[in-house]
């Protein structure tokens, strides 16, 4: 799924923000997985975000931008 959302984000940004990747997250779910998106409240989904996977998005994306430079 990281890999997916790093996708969408490249086409937004080369230093996308937080916010950038967190909305990008949610687009990629609410396409790919509605039916588990759907069960959080937006407090939830936020505190779920940010415990797994902001980590493994912004990691990858540290990553992606040495490999590319």
């Amino acid at each position: 799924m990281v890999r997916n959302v790093g996708k969408i984000v490249i086409k937004m940004s080369i230093y996308p923000s937080k916010e950038e990747i967190c909305g990008a997250t949610e687009a990629y779910l609410k396409k790919n997985h509605p039916e588990f998106f759907e069960k959080f409240t937006e407090a939830h989904w936020m505190a779920y975000y940010n415990e797994n996977f902001h980590k493994n998005v912004n990691s990858f994306w540290m990553i992606f931008i040495r490999y590319i430079q």
